[in-house]
């Protein structure tokens, strides 16, 4: 579902009728899914943007099938485990730090003559808002990148001293 979100996003931000791109459109769908030429400038041309969404989500299925067949269901579902756990763990460090520094400066809102409350209570629920947008964008874009090494790990040399 995230990446289908995160198509239809991409589809909103670059076939606006006022800010009309789709090669822009092509580039940005192409670091989500790896389109490997099977949807074109003037294929996206010649369609409305709900078929251009449904072709593109189709072919995001069509990958992530392959990938869940080349690499088998199980451990594609620890794949998109690790992928959604990791990029939270970023994403939430970067979230806390933007919720501290926003503590911070929240004070200052009194002096402009508003309710810090009421001010912290906006700002934090406009920045978990985005928090849980960039994580589907940054999980969308990486589950049809990412792989698991198979394999033994590289020894690591010895300590010289």
């Amino acid at each position: 579902r995230m990446v289908e979100e995160e198509i239809e996003t991409t589809a909103a931000t670059f076939l606006d009728r006022e800010a009309y791109d789709p090669a822009s459109f092509i580039a940005t769908l192409d670091a989500i899914v790896p389109l490997e030429g099977e949807l074109t400038v003037e294929q996206v041309e010649s369609m409305t943007v709900d078929e251009v969404v449904d072709a593109a989500t189709d072919l995001a299925e069509e990958r992530y099938d392959a990938l869940e067949d080349a690499a088998g269901e199980p451990i594609q579902r620890l794949l998109e485990r690790m992928v959604v756990l990791q990029t939270i763990d970023q994403l939430w460090v970067q979230h806390l730090t933007a919720m501290d520094e926003m503590r911070q400066g929240i004070g200052l809102r009194a002096y402009g003559q508003a309710d810090p409350l009421v001010a912290y209570k906006r700002e934090a629920h406009d920045m978990w808002d985005q928090f849980l947008e960039n994580l589907r964008s940054a999980v969308a874009r990486q589950i049809f990148h990412a792989r698991i090494a198979s394999g033994t790990p590289a020894p690591t040399p010895p300590c010289q001293r």
